[in-house]
C-alpha cells in the first residue's frame, strides 16, 4: 500500500502554523464567510460533477471521501474525489449497473448489474474491479453490513435476496424469498437486521441477519416503495414511496410503521415530500433524511418527521448518498449525466482528518477550485503555497497524509 499526501491531521497542522491557525479554528462562527455566498441553514448545491452516461446508484465512503456513481449506460462506475469533486477513475462493471454500496471497514464497493446478473466488487484502494459475483435475476438494490462483512442484493426478477460473504466473495445459498419486485435494501449493523422494499406489494420485508430468514409479517408502507435507508442511532427505517409522494418511518424495535401525527382516526400519516421519491439516504450524525426524485431533493428532520428544506434544480434526480464526515449529499441526475453535490449544515469543523478554515476568505482573483493559492493570514498563505491547503466548494481544507 502506498502513502500519498492528502489532508494533514489537525495536530500536525497546528504544529505547523502554531498560534495563528489555532486562533483561526477557535474563531469559527456558526455561519462561515466564503467568496460566493453567506451561509444559512438551508442546504446548498456547491458543485456538479460530469460523470457520463445515465448515473443511477451513488454511495460515499466517509473514510476515504470517495464517492461512487454507477453509470447505467456506461457499464462502469465513476470514482469521485469528494474533496476536489473530480472524477479520478472509471472501473468497469457488468452490463447496466444500477445500485452501489460501500463497506467503509474493508474499503470495498459493490455494484449491482441488472443484465449481467452479477455484483461487481471494486477495491477502494486501487479503484479496480476485483471480481464479479453471480446472483439472481436483474439485481437492483445492494446494502452492506460492515459488522458481519455481509452484502445483501435484491433480485428484482426472482423476488428474493442474495447474501454475499464479503470475505470470500461467494454467494451464500439458499436465497431469501421476499415480496414482488424487491428494490431498495438497507441494513442496521447494530441489530443485524435487513430491510427490503417490495415495490409491487407496497410493503417492507425484514430479514434477520443471523438466520438469513424473513421475519413475518411484512410491514405495509406507501405505494411503490423504492429506496430504503436506516439510521442505526435511532433505529428508524425510512422508505421512499414513489407513487404516493411520501416517506414511511418504521420503528426498528417493533417493526411497525409510525403514524407521524399520532392520530389513528385519520389513518396512517406519512411524511409528505415534494416529488416522487426514488432514492433515500440518512445522515446519522445530524438525523437528517434525504429523499430524491423528480427535479429535487427533500430534506427531512428525523426528530420532527417533517420536510424542512428542498433542494431544486436537479433535472432528473434518481439516487442519493451521504458522506456524514463532510455532511455532504450526492445526487445522481439521470438527465444531465452529472452528480450534484449538496452541502448541508452545520459544516463539520474537524472530522476525519479534514480541518475547515472558515475565516479564510479566498481572493476570487487568486483562488481556484482544487488550487493552492490563498491570501489571508501569513501562516495560512505559507501553507497554501506549500500545497497543504485546498479550496473545494468555496471552503479551504488542510491536507493530511492518508493511505489510499
Amino acid at each position: 500500500m502506498r502513502a500519498r499526501p492528502l489532508l494533514l491531521s489537525l495536530a500536525a497542522l497546528a504544529i505547523l502554523v502554531l498560534v495563528p491557525l489555532a486562533a483561526v479554528l477557535a474563531a469559527r462562527q456558526p455561519a462561515r464567510a466564503s467568496s460566493s455566498a453567506t451561509v444559512s441553514a438551508t442546504p446548498v448545491v456547491i458543485a456538479t460533477v460530469a460523470v457520463g452516461a445515465y448515473p443511477v446508484g451513488v454511495a460515499a465512503n466517509p473514510v476515504t471521501y470517495r464517492v461512487y456513481a454507477a453509470k447505467n449506460a456506461g457499464g462502469d462506475v465513476a470514482v469521485i474525489d469528494g474533496v476536489t469533486n473530480t472524477v479520478t477513475a472509471t472501473p468497469s462493471t457488468g452490463t447496466e449497473p444500477v445500485a452501489v454500496a460501500v463497506n467503509a471497514t474493508t474499503n470495498h464497493i459493490y455494484v449491482t448489474n441488472c443484465v449481467s446478473r452479477t455484483v461487481s466488487v471494486i477495491d477502494g484502494i486501487t479503484s479496480a474491479k476485483e471480481t464479479d459475483v453471480g446472483v439472481g435475476s436483474c439485481p437492483q438494490g445492494v446494502g452492506t453490513n460492515p459488522s458481519t462483512n455481509s452484502i445483501y442484493v435484491t433480485n428484482q426478477g426472482d423476488g428474493n435476496v442474495s447474501v454475499i460473504n464479503g470475505e470470500t466473495n461467494a454467494e451464500i445459498l439458499p436465497r431469501i424469498p421476499v415480496g414482488n419486485q424487491p428494490y431498495g435494501v438497507a441494513t442496521n449493523p447494530d441489530t443485524n437486521t435487513i430491510y427490503v422494499a417490495n415495490r409491487l406489494d407496497g410493503n417492507v420485508s425484514v430479514i434477520d441477519g443471523e438466520t438469513n430468514a424473513e421475519i413475518l409479517p411484512r410491514i405495509p408502507v406507501g405505494s411503490q416503495p423504492c429506496g430504503v435507508a436506516v439510521n442505526p442511532t435511532t433505529n428508524r427505517i425510512y422508505v421512499a414511496n414513489q407513487a404516493s409522494n411520501n416517506v414511511s418511518v418504521i420503528n426498528g424495535a417493533t417493526n411497525t410503521e409510525i403514524d407521524i401525527d399520532d392520530d389513528p382516526s385519520n389513518g396512517m400519516t406519512r411524511i409528505g415530500v415534494r416529488t416522487s421519491p426514488e432514492g433515500i439516504a440518512v445522515n446519522p450524525s445530524t438525523n437528517r433524511i434525504y429523499a430524491a426524485g423528480g427535479n429535487s431533493v427533500s430534506v427531512v428532520d428525523g426528530t420532527t418527521n417533517s420536510e424542512v428544506a428542498t433542494v431544486q434544480g436537479i433535472y432528473a434526480a434518481r439516487f442519493v448518498g451521504v458522506n456524514p464526515a463532510l455532511n455532504r449529499v450526492y445526487v445522481t441526475d439521470n438527465s444531465s449525466h452529472r452528480v450534484t453535490v449538496i452541502q448541508d449544515f452545520p459544516i463539520p469543523a474537524f472530522v476525519g482528518g479534514i480541518a475547515e478554515l472558515p475565516s479564510v476568505e479566498p481572493d476570487a482573483a487568486a483562488a481556484t477550485e482544487g488550487g493552492s493559492s490563498a491570501p489571508g493570514p501569513p501562516a495560512l498563505a505559507g501553507l497554501a503555497a506549500a500545497g497543504t491547503l485546498l479550496l473545494s466548494g468555496g471552503v479551504w481544507y488542510a491536507r493530511r497524509r492518508r493511505l489510499r
